[in-house]
Parts: structure tokens; C-alpha cells; sequence
């Protein structure tokens, strides 16, 4: 699987490491086909110093089993599956859905147990955002750039998404945006990026940056969110 693309914004909260009183915990690219793919020992190593610990997982549907699933679902109470495109073999995975095809996997995510919470691979999820800017006929999302974010709205999902996509999405489309102050991102694997503040890997929390909260912190899931708590700030 290709690495996923990551950059660095002004203005949102993808890499701030200080401690956060109350705070909403993701991860990407949980999976079960390989074995340095799944972060349990990290969650259940910060679940064990932090028993108030919930955790939001964009696992990778497409490469879950039933029988890691069902290992799962004793952490529900603290652990909660969201969708983080298909397969994710490249980060390029949601350009190319139709509106069969996006209806086919967040269908098939959702009876294996997901919560309705997407994240595109990449963060590619319409046109033009950086990485996505020329007019590539083959990506159905180029010719109808809201095509994704309007199958998520029709299903009740909340979309997790950077900022300065704010003015494509739709009118009333619920998101989890990187505007968010209660927002401290990760990915289960190490990410090898120049600027240290861009290391979000797990391991490099602990052993970098140090985890961003406390025992008093107060954790979130993403699905507990109101409406106002999910308010986009960006300008559109």
C-alpha cells in the first residue's frame, strides 16, 4: 500500500502536540492483513495509563477480517471503527468512485460494523485540492466535484476532511474538519516527513512528541459530536 500523502497547514490542527483538556483521538490506516498494520499495542498500552481513553480508528475496510472485528468489539466502549476508503491501495482510492461504487463500500462498511465516518484516503475526496488538480476525465469526481461528499450527506454520515475544501462541500453536510480544536490526528504507522511536528505515527507520539493529553483529559468520539462542536470555521 502507498504511503499517504501529508502536508502541513496554517490554521488547523493536525500537528499540535500539547496536552488537550478535552480532545477527539483519530487514527488511520488501521487493517488486519498486516502485522504492523493494527496499533493494538499501542491503544491497549494507553488504555491501560489512561482508563478514560476513547479512540476514533479510520480502519481500511477492505483489508479487516471477521475475526479481527470480532476481537475488537469488547473495546467498543472505548474504541470505534470509521471508514477510511475501501482498500486504500493508493491514495487516489475515492477519485475514482462512482456513485454505485461509493454507495457499494460505505454499504458494505456499514454491515461490517462501521460507524458512519468517512475519511478519504489522502484526504482526495473532490476537485481541484492539492494532489488532485488537473483535469483527469478517468476520476468521476473531477466532472462533479461534491459527487462523494453528496452520497456520504444521503447516508447520514459525518465527513472527516481537511479545510480548504470547505467551499466544494455541500450545504449541510456534516463534517469533522481540521479546524477543529479538539482534533489530534495520528496514523497507526510511522510517517517519515521532514518537519518533526508531522511525525504522527503512534510510535513517534510516544517517543517523539509525547502523548497530547492527561489523565483529567476528557475524550470524544467523533459520532458524539454535536452539531455545533462539528461547526466548520473555514471560510467558504
Amino acid at each position: 500500500m502507498l504511503k499517504k500523502l501529508h502536508w502541513l497547514m496554517k490554521g488547523n490542527y493536525l500537528s499540535m502536540w500539547e496536552p488537550k483538556q478535552v480532545l477527539v483521538l483519530d487514527f488511520d490506516d488501521m487493517e488486519a492483513l498486516d502485522w504492523d498494520r493494527n496499533g493494538l499495542n499501542f491503544l491497549i498500552y494507553w488504555k491501560a495509563k489512561t482508563p478514560n481513553l476513547k479512540v476514533n480508528i479510520f480502519a481500511i475496510p477492505g483489508r479487516m477480517t471477521p475475526e479481527f472485528i470480532k476481537l475488537l468489539e469488547p473495546y467498543k466502549d472505548w474504541l470505534q471503527l470509521c471508514v477510511h476508503g475501501w482498500k486504500h491501495n493508493d491514495n487516489f482510492e475515492a477519485l475514482k468512485w462512482d456513485e454505485y461504487l461509493a454507495n457499494l463500500y460505505l454499504e458494505k462498511a456499514e454491515q461490517m460494523g462501521f460507524e458512519k465516518v468517512f475519511r478519504a484516503p489522502g484526504w482526495q475526496i473532490t476537485y481541484p485540492q492539492p494532489y488532485n488538480e488537473s483535469p483527469d476525465p478517468t476520476k468521476p469526481v473531477n466532472s462533479d466535484p461534491q459527487l462523494v461528499y453528496r452520497v456520504l450527506q444521503q447516508r447520514g454520515y459525518i465527513c472527516a476532511d481537511q479545510g480548504y475544501n470547505a467551499s466544494k462541500r455541500p450545504e449541510g453536510l456534516q463534517v469533522y474538519c481540521t479546524c477543529n480544536p479538539l482534533m489530534i490526528h495520528g496514523h497507526v504507522e510511522d510517517i517519515n516527513v521532514s518537519d518533526p511536528t508531522g511525525r504522527n505515527g503512534m510510535r513517534q507520539i510516544e517517543v517523539e512528541h509525547g502523548v497530547p493529553w492527561t489523565n483529567e483529559s476528557v475524550f470524544r468520539f467523533i459520532t458524539e459530536l454535536t452539531i455545533e462542536e462539528l461547526r466548520c470555521t473555514c471560510q467558504k
